[in-house]
């Protein structure tokens, strides 16, 4: 899915003034409106020329419906988380979390349905959250979760998230039964942690910090 995106061109040397339309379709593209009629009118505008294009939209829901989201571009990192809180609250090998920036994020319907459930701190704060659909139960993005980027269980997504998980951490907690050998970096906490302290790879609130 993608959202046309506008933006106002001025002839007059005045700056570009973006706006989303209400128009959604199923592929990327680029397309130029349309030039300037012989009036120098376009929809109404003296002097503009409009040029649109379309960015990609992921959206994603719960098992029920209930609680819907979109989100305009996930940027990763993709990780598949393996701490025992992360397996408990998937119920399965590990969780698969991938973050998009903050802003780009939004829940369309069904936040009013979100509960929290929050596991008593290990080591320091925050703690463990685990936002869930009070309807059905599915883990979802953390509706109070603050900084630059939003984690999002990966199998909530609907659609093609266009980026591929990059790692697997806490490695050292891999319950015995998981396959390996995918080809993806192992960490484990230790290299987690000296990944996280360099520039450009924080993570959002949500993100575990213990096992």
């Amino acid at each position: 899915m993608c959202a046309t995106i506008c933006l106002r061109q001025s002839t007059r040397a005045g700056p570009y003034q973006a706006h989303m339309s209400s128009i959604w379709v199923n592929r990327l593209c680029f397309a130029e409106t349309a030039s300037l009629g012989a009036s120098g009118i376009l929809g109404g505008l003296p002097g503009v020329v409009l040029r649109c294009w379309e960015v990609p939209m992921v959206r994603g829901s719960c098992l029920c419906g209930a609680v819907q989201f979109e989100v305009d571009r996930l940027t990763g990192p993709f990780e598949l988380c393996h701490c025992s809180r992360c397996r408990k609250s998937s119920g399965s090998a590990f969780l698969a979390g991938v973050c998009a920036p903050t802003a780009n994020f939004r829940f369309v319907q069904g936040r009013e349905h979100i509960e929290v459930f929050e596991a008593p701190v290990r080591e320091q704060p925050p703690g463990y959250r685990r936002p869930f659909c009070r309807m059905c139960g599915s883990p979802l993005p953390d509706p109070e979760a603050s900084g630059p980027l939003r984690e999002i269980p990966a199998g909530l997504l609907d659609d093609d998230p266009e980026v591929r998980p990059d790692r697997h951490i806490f490695v050292e907690c891999r319950a015995a039964w998981t396959p390996t050998g995918d080809g993806l970096p192992e960490l484990d906490k230790r290299a987690l942690v000296a990944l996280r302290t360099q520039p450009g790879q924080g993570r959002s609130s949500a993100s575990c910090k213990s096992t």
